[in-house]
């Protein structure tokens, strides 16, 4: 910035006809820099061949209508030195901005403000005491046309020696005329190029003076945050923005971690970078409007579908990306990118993420579950079998020695074969028993029979993951490829066994609501978007139990099933239901009326005609569908 200092310094010590034009993108600071850095520098600074110092004037054009508006912002500006009874506007001063003045309420007398013979001529404000600023020049409202703006700056550096500084973004005006008006008026021309860490430490000082622990823990992390100097584009907002939302995870997290000493040392404490890493990195995004609380471009899923960000061997990343270097890159990859690669690890917190997306307040318990999760922690203290799975990383690896390497591959190689890590693990395990094209010389065979045993053991151990075939893709040209694919095969199978475990257990639990809790689960099952009203959970349902539940409850409640099952099935007859034809069988014929009770003619037996008939229409249904 000391070249911008140096021009405007040089530009209110000489005598000019022009205007100065600072630009720079929108967040960069201009505002900020000018307000608390050249506003001094004007103050303290002389009027040509006197005594009297310059008087700043900030005017920000935005939504600015007209000239008079502009009038009005000056004389509002010089107000607080009119107050001094014995200061008055020059009478060409006076003139220029009447209309502004006249605009206004409530200032009495127009004529007291102005010079007079009896005024000193040193208590007069004259145009060339003036340093007028014009902010947001591209922001202007259509109705002050660019022309009629460029015209009337015109006049006051050229006609009444008013030093003006503009401050825009150039690239956000796109007017044809704007070029021609331009080299009539503009000087000269700087680009706001901040230096990011001198920003920082401004916004620090600014905004956490009162804040000394967060400020301190900030200075001590300042290199770590100027890795994000080009990702913040030089736009100071997303740094106080990003900066706010870690201020009050951090908070939280000293004031319930830190601050206890049975617990400062816990993990958490040990992924404050992971945690802030991943806090800035979705604040520059979300503010961007790259992303948002539902339109997340899979970011959520590296790491459980994208297996290369999940501690993967090397030789794999470098095979995949030769093979994809020609291909279009996702947004998950431009991302990882941007903030991760090559040297950091990539970890999702939904508890973050759906703070900064304004989904929900910030929740530390939340957090803590994740972490727990995402780094394998039981008991404050990451499970063994992860420990040694990290030192193996291919971030990590090359800090053992021989002797610690080929010791650790073969504890893995022994938690794998007892099934300890989760299904999706078993792939860059693989990678990372055979990496440097079996370096370590195992028995490739036994190798590959005892990864596909740990797989098999590990279905108690792991959860489904959503779309892990289509994730699970296989460069060409890597090592082991035909291995690999088998592998492969074998973590799809077990993660599909996976799901249908979980969506039964799923269907169990609906069940287990209808039977017990039908009030408050009947809108779910309702619901046009709940997954429930397209899933054939009624396949794992009693069907005499749910007949004695109809049976035995009142004239509303048995209007509410006839309502449930006219949704479910007379509208369109969805074929993925067909697995629950087998208990609609047996309930039509649960509710034939064949006791003398169920052959009255009352509303009860009414509402349950209306149940069989509709049962009975779906079973037709399903019966058409071959």
């Amino acid at each position: 910035m000391d070249n911008l200092d140096s021009v405007i310094s040089d530009y209110l010590k000489k005598q000019t006809n022009y205007a100065v034009l600072i630009t720079g993108k929108w967040g960069s600071g201009k505002t900020y820099y000018y307000k608390h850095t050249i506003t001094e520098t004007i103050k303290d600074t002389s009027v040509i061949g006197g005594s009297i110092k310059y008087k700043p004037i900030y005017i920000s054009l935005f939504g600015v209508t007209s000239l008079e508006d502009i009038h009005i912002q000056i004389f509002l500006s010089l107000y607080p030195f009119l107050k001094n009874k014995s200061v008055k506007l020059s009478i060409g001063l006076g003139k220029a901005i009447a209309r502004g003045m006249f605009a206004l309420q409530n200032l009495g007398n127009i004529d007291d403000y102005f010079s007079d013979v009896k005024t000193n001529p040193e208590n007069w404000i004259n145009f060339d005491q003036l340093v007028i600023c014009f902010d947001d020049l591209e922001r202007r409202s259509n109705n002050l046309r660019i022309e009629e703006l460029i015209g009337y700056i015109n006049t006051l550096v050229e006609n009444n020696d008013t030093k003006i500084i503009l401050i825009a973004n150039e690239d956000k005006i796109d007017e044809p005329q704007y070029t021609e008006l331009k080299e009539k008026v503009i000087g000269i021309t700087v680009e706001f190029l901040p230096e990011f860490k001198k920003q920082l430490q401004i916004i620090i000082d600014k905004y956490y003076k009162t804040y000394e622990t967060y400020a301190s823990f900030l200075k001590n992390n300042q290199n770590f945050l100027l890795k994000f100097s080009e990702a913040f584009d030089n736009n100071l907002r997303l740094l106080i923005f990003a900066l706010e939302n870690f201020h009050i995870i951090y908070s939280s997290i000293k004031k319930d971690i830190l601050d206890i000493p049975a617990k400062k040392n816990s993990i958490i404490s040990q992924k404050l970078e992971d945690i802030m890493r991943f806090t800035i990195s979705i604040s520059i995004e979300y503010r961007k409007n790259n992303i948002s609380y539902k339109d997340r471009h899979d970011i959520d899923l590296i790491g459980k579908s994208h297996l290369d960000e999940i501690n993967f061997s090397r030789e794999l990343l470098e095979a995949k990306a030769n093979n994809t270097k020609e291909e279009k890159k996702s947004y998950s990859d431009i991302f990882l990118d941007k903030y991760y690669r090559p040297s950091s690890g990539y970890y999702f917190f939904e508890s973050i993420y759906s703070y900064i997306t304004g989904a929900a307040q910030f929740s530390l318990e939340t957090l803590l579950s994740e972490i727990d999760e995402i780094f394998h922690v039981k008991k404050d203290k990451v499970l063994p079998q992860y420990e040694l799975l990290n030192k193996l990383d291919y971030r990590n690896y090359y800090r053992l020695s021989n002797k610690e390497y080929l010791k650790s591959t073969r504890q893995v190689l022994g938690y794998a074969r007892r099934g300890e890590f989760k299904v999706i693990e078993y792939f860059s395990i693989y990678g990372y028993l055979m990496r440097f094209k079996n370096r370590l010389n195992l028995n490739e065979e036994k190798i590959k029979s005892t990864i596909l045993k740990g797989i098999r053991k590990s279905k108690s151990n792991s959860s489904y993951i959503h779309t892990l075939d289509m994730a699970l893709d296989i460069p060409s040209d890597l090592s082991y490829r035909k291995e690999y694919i088998e592998i492969r095969n074998a973590i799809i199978k077990v993660n599909n066994e996976i799901h249908k475990e979980e969506e039964i257990k799923k269907c169990h639990e609906i069940v287990s609501k209808i039977e017990n809790d039908w009030d408050s689960v009947i809108p779910q099952l309702n619901d046009q978007l709940e997954e429930w009203r397209y899933n054939p959970f009624l396949q794992y349902a009693s069907a005499h139990k749910i007949y004695l539940i109809i049976n035995n409850s009142p004239n509303q409640k048995i209007h509410e099933f006839a309502q449930f099952f006219n949704l479910r099935y007379n509208h369109v007859i969805r074929e993925g239901l067909k697995p629950e034809l087998p208990f609609l069988a047996t309930l039509k014929n649960k509710l034939l009326p064949k006791s003398m009770e169920r052959q009255k003619k009352n509303l009860k037996n009414y509402l349950l005609d209306q149940i069989y008939n509709q049962i009975e229409k779906a079973i037709g249904g399903f019966n058409s569908i071959e």
